[in-house]
């Protein structure tokens, strides 16, 4: 019963995980194209760079997607598992103010000056052990109580690995993070014609050149006709 009502109560959580995934995805993406923008100010060679980066990028994005979509899964569709000592401290906690709230109708307090008393609050030996009685057969009650200790524990856990694993290594600081795209081998790994695409020459420019050399060309056999 533990694992479905846990999935009940982290019905959430899919669609909470992958917006903030896809939001630390966006944020990334726009600073490589505003730092794309600023070491490249020409926009036919940008837009050729961009389509080229493009490539590279994506699978990196889809990579984080898919490893926040791995965490979900893990949390939600494995075992109630966990070695985390916090759950027992949780669990014993959730049953004290358990225990202490059905006895709220049994207290009786004593006021100070009472003799052979000290002042305090106090419940009948007899009140106690028939709520502890009612309390320890309440099967439901103490399902709750595993429930909502062993949800605090895993919302920590999978909030902790989002941040560190989808977020930071995907995203950030790991070796296929987007970032680690502008590295020395980017230019090693495009082809010939994608140099050419994205440095090269475009047409008016290769035959303005052309024309020039052959200018240059006239211009060396009139001036060797002029000194002969």
């Amino acid at each position: 019963m533990i694992p479905s009502m846990f999935r009940l109560q982290a019905e959430s959580w899919e669609a909470t995980t992958l917006a903030h995934v896809s939001n630390a995805i966006l944020v990334v993406h726009r600073f490589i194209s505003a730092l794309v923008t600023e070491a490249c100010p020409d926009p036919q060679v940008r837009a050729q760079l961009w389509s080229f980066l493009l490539e590279k990028l994506m699978p990196r994005y889809e990579a984080a997607m898919a490893h926040a979509r791995f965490l979900l899964g893990v949390e939600l569709n494995g075992p109630a598992v966990t070695c985390n000592p916090e759950f027992d401290v949780l669990l014993r906690t959730a049953q004290k103010k358990r225990i202490a709230r059905g006895l709220e109708g049994a207290v009786v307090e004593i006021p100070a000056g009472v003799r052979g008393a000290r002042r305090g609050v106090y419940v009948h030996m007899e009140d106690l052990e028939g709520r502890a009685k009612e309390q320890k057969d309440d099967t439901c009650a103490r399902i709750h109580d595993v429930v909502k200790s062993y949800y605090q524990v895993v919302r920590s856990r999978f909030v902790d690995n989002i941040c560190v694993q989808a977020v930071d290594h995907y995203l950030l600081s790991g070796e296929g993070s987007p970032l680690r795209v502008f590295t020395s081998g980017l230019i090693g790994d495009m082809t010939a014609e994608q140099l050419e695409a994205i440095a090269g020459e475009d047409a008016a420019s290769r035959n303005e050149r052309v024309m020039l050399k052959e200018r240059v060309v006239l211009l060396s056999k009139a001036m060797q006709v002029l000194r002969g």
